[in-house]
This record gives C-alpha cells, structure tokens and sequence, in this order.
C-alpha cells in the first residue's frame, strides 16, 4: 500500500537523534563519521543520503529502516548499548583522542587500564565464589 505523502526524512531524523540523547549534531556527526555539513544538510532536507549511509546512521542510534521509513517508535534501547550520560563521556573521549595531547591520552589509557583490573577482578571472584 502507497500513500502518495512525501516522507520528511531530515525532519525524522533529527526527532530520533534527539529523543536517543544526541543532542548536539556535532556530537551525532562525530560519532556517525560524518561532517557536521552533511548532517545539517540532511536534517534540512537539502541532502537525501544513499541508502548505506541512513542504515549506518540509523545503526547509531538504534533504529532500522523499517522503524525509521514506516514511522514505528523503535522499541528503546541505549544506542550502541550507551545512555545519555555516558554518550557525554564517550564524546569526551573522543575529543581528547582527536586532540592529539600526549599528556591527557596517556592518563586516559591510564585510567581505563585501571578500571579494566578491577571490572575483569571483580568478574573473576563472582565466578570463583559461584
């Protein structure tokens, strides 16, 4: 069954992208690979992405096409297995990474080195004591 209504992809988009914690679209366009210009772009309608492009898109924030064309409120799961706080860190991260400074990389690698330990120590003693 065809309607003959013209879908408002930009406009889809962007509720989606909001409503699955990404906020900024430079934040969105950081983490999908693409430049904020194109992602203003499609949002705006100006641009309409091939079909790769929207599926990878989608696969961010959780939504297949399916639940994207037909309008279906996808059922809600963290994007990527990622809520809105740590979306935050993650874009945190990867602005430190992007930036290139020696310093700030090295106790980030530090730090997750650390955590890491002590979350796989703590998944080591849950099995033994089971």
């Amino acid at each position: 069954m065809c309607d003959n209504k013209v879908m408002d992809i930009g406009n889809r988009f962007r509720e989606i992208r909001v409503s699955r914690g990404f906020a900024t679209q430079q934040g969105f366009a950081d983490h999908g690979g693409i430049s904020r210009t194109q992602l203003v772009n499609i949002e705006n309608n100006r641009y309409e992405p091939n079909i790769r492009t929207l599926k990878k898109l989608l696969n961010i924030l959780g939504v297949t096409l399916e639940e994207f064309f037909t309008g279906q409120a996808p059922a809600y799961s963290k994007p990527d297995g990622v809520d809105k706080e740590e979306r935050k860190y993650l874009d945190l991260l990867l602005e430190i990474l992007r930036s290139g400074d020696k310093r700030a990389i090295m106790t980030m690698k530090l730090v997750i080195e650390q955590c890491g330990e002590k979350v796989n120590g703590r998944a080591l003693k849950k099995e033994k004591a089971g």
